[in-house]
């Protein structure tokens, strides 16, 4: 199994590459700060569970950042049809 460490850094790398707002930002930063300052007290499990977690939001704003393009591309055509 790969090392939790190394899963966790990779999900924390993916899930800043997508565009937050400042305060999702800082929420995350919290987060993360949290993590590494308990990290000797969490159980390995609820690491897993952060990570699932950390994993869930990554996805959720992938799903919201391609339904918001839609609606862009959606709202486009019906100004252009309107013209």
């Amino acid at each position: 199994m790969e090392d939790i460490k190394k899963i966790f850094q990779d999900t924390i790398d993916e899930l800043l590459t997508h565009n937050w707002s400042e305060e999702e930002i800082i929420t995350i930063k919290k987060m993360i700060a949290n993590m590494n300052t308990y990290k000797y007290l969490l159980s390995t499990s609820l690491k897993k569970d952060i990570i699932v977690m950390f994993q869930l939001a990554i996805n959720v704003k992938t799903e919201l950042e391609i339904l918001r393009d839609k609606v862009t591309i959606i709202e486009k055509e019906l100004h252009n049809s309107l013209e």
